[in-house]
């Protein structure tokens, strides 16, 4: 098997050491991901107490109401 990207390198290997098949990383990815979603759905409805969308959408880099849509 070829070596995989330096990334798949860093991120992607299995806990003998050895690198996840092209589809557990796939998959693997995709739980990041899926986890990476509900951490920062979580860190905006706490960031809702202090903060405007108008903030958020900054923070985010995108706009208020791109902000205000994707998390209201």
């Amino acid at each position: 098997m070829p070596t995989p990207p330096r990334l798949i390198q860093q991120h992607f290997r299995t806990s003998d050491g050895t690198y996840m098949s092209t589809p557990e990383a796939l998959q693997e990815a995709q739980g990041r991901i899926l986890d990476a979603e509900m951490i920062l759905r979580s860190v905006v409805d706490h960031a809702r107490k202090t903060m405007t969308w108008e903030e958020i959408g900054q923070v985010l880099g995108t706009s208020r109401q791109a902000a205000w849509e994707r998390w209201h």
